[in-house]
């Protein structure tokens, strides 16, 4: 059995009764069954435990450990979310959203395309989280959030539900992340972000899976494609309400 460092043991217990706190607090407002979630979180957090309370003592800062048992648990707890909304009516198109503000949002995004496409857009580089990460067992992340991780190696002990985009250009695409995020913001809410950051993860993936010897630039033209295409089909689906009233 691998020895369990007592400092990590503490913050996990501590940060996981108060995410499962804040789960329990966030399903009694939206009026949802509480089971469910708490049961995907559970589950979550013992794969998290794995990941950080029962791997080998190592010498690292309480800032290092803190950061680094909070980040395994939050994808529980975004797992335990989505388990929830998974049981209570919920938009299918950003909350507040109006054909104007996704047409302005969308002509953002065609502007970044068109800027990648002649090779004058030059993405904001990740910052705080290249330096997460980078040990023997656990790669160097470019992005952690809504569901992704972007990570420039192989991460095979991961076992978590996030979806993992593997390649070299990491910190371009997380750069790339960010700015969409800034360009796309009054459309992105705390339901819509999962699916606006989950199709660019996966339109990654896609591309990287056909082009495995791919540039950076080409990478980062397909992601932002997809992200254009996921506020084109906003603006589709609240066309379609309004002819349903």
């Amino acid at each position: 059995m691998p020895r369990i460092n007592d400092t990590i043991e503490r913050r996990f217990y501590r940060e996981y009764a108060r995410m499962r706190r804040q789960l329990l607090r966030e399903c009694n407002s939206a009026g949802a069954a509480v089971e469910g979630p708490l049961r995907v979180f559970d589950e979550g957090a013992e794969a998290a435990e794995r990941e950080t309370v029962q791997r080998p003592a190592d010498e690292e800062s309480e800032h290092r450990t803190r950061q680094r048992v909070r980040h395994a648990l939050r994808d529980a707890l975004t797992a335990g979310r989505d388990a929830m909304q998974a049981n209570t009516e919920s938009p299918d198109v950003p909350a507040n959203s109006d054909r104007p503000m996704l047409e302005e949002v969308l002509v953002g995004l065609d502007s970044v395309v068109i800027l990648l496409e002649n090779e004058v857009f030059r993405p904001r580089l990740s910052g705080p989280m290249r330096r997460y990460g980078g040990t023997d067992d656990e790669p160097v992340h470019h992005w952690r959030g809504c569901d992704v991780r972007i990570v420039e190696a192989p991460f095979p002990s991961y076992t978590g539900s996030s979806t993992l985009v593997v390649t070299e250009h990491g910190s371009w695409l997380a750069g790339l992340f960010k700015d969409l995020e800034k360009v796309a913001w009054p459309a992105i809410d705390f339901r819509s972000k999962y699916e606006f950051f989950g199709r660019m993860a996966e339109a990654a993936n896609g591309w990287l899976a056909r082009h495995p010897d791919t540039d950076r630039v080409d990478l980062l033209i397909a992601v932002a494609h997809e992200s254009r295409n996921v506020v084109e089909d906003w603006l589709a689906r609240v066309d379609e309400r309004r002819h349903d009233r």
